[in-house]
């Protein structure tokens, strides 16, 4: 009999237990019942239920990591245009200031009265009268143009002077011929410079200019 009422309780528990899902009892060494319950597997609809949790769970995870994925994307942009804006308005505003500095320095173009002056303070010396006689227009030639090497161009400019001076004018070849015979002095000079004292290369570099100036204004 007392077995009997064992085995109605026990399979009594086990119906309730399916019922709810709840574990079932264990009982201990020598048939006595404590209070612990024994491991289950969980019921078709629990587990439905655990299921369907998970992929609620899952799916509102992933909105999640999406949300900040976007909100991450959208503030990397907003950086980005913010510096592509900064940048444009740096470079406009350096152009702006170099316009204007531009501006304010920028010095007015030159007078005619101005042109002429800084023309007249360029131009060689003229001739003096201890380097041309003014009567009769014989040049005093600086001593290193007095030598054998500038002989063809002193018998080319002598008699040409002496023309100037007479005449007070050269006609057109003529006065080439004298340009070209002070140029050739002047090749020759800076082909020598390194052999002549540099005083005495100045000196009758100086002389070459002025006379060339001189044929030059009375050709004008």
């Amino acid at each position: 009999m007392k077995l009997l009422t064992t085995a109605i309780v026990f399979l009594t528990v086990l119906a309730v237990s399916d019922a709810y899902g709840q574990p079932w009892p264990y009982y201990g060494g020598g048939g006595g019942v404590y209070g612990g319950y024994a491991p289950r597997s969980a019921t078709a609809g629990e587990s439905y239920l655990r299921g369907s949790a998970d992929l609620v769970r899952s799916a509102g995870e992933k909105n999640l990591l999406d949300s900040q994925a976007a909100q991450g994307f959208e503030e990397a942009r907003s950086m980005e245009l913010d510096n592509r804006v900064k940048y444009t308005d740096t470079y406009f505003e350096r152009r702006r200031i170099n316009e204007k500095y531009k501006e304010e320095t920028r010095k007015p173009p030159p007078t005619q009265e101005q042109i002429y002056r800084m023309a007249k303070q360029a131009a060689p010396d003229r001739l003096t009268p201890s380097q041309v006689d003014p009567v009769s227009g014989q040049l005093k030639w600086p001593p290193l143009l007095t030598t054998d090497q500038f002989q063809k161009e002193r018998e080319i400019i002598d008699p040409l002077m002496a023309k100037l001076t007479r005449d007070g004018h050269l006609d057109y070849q003529d006065s080439i011929d004298v340009r070209k015979a002070c140029d050739q002095m002047k090749k020759q000079l800076v082909a020598i410079i390194r052999d002549v004292p540099p005083q005495d290369q100045m000196h009758a570099n100086s002389f070459v200019n002025q006379l060339e100036y001189e044929v030059r204004r009375s050709s004008s």
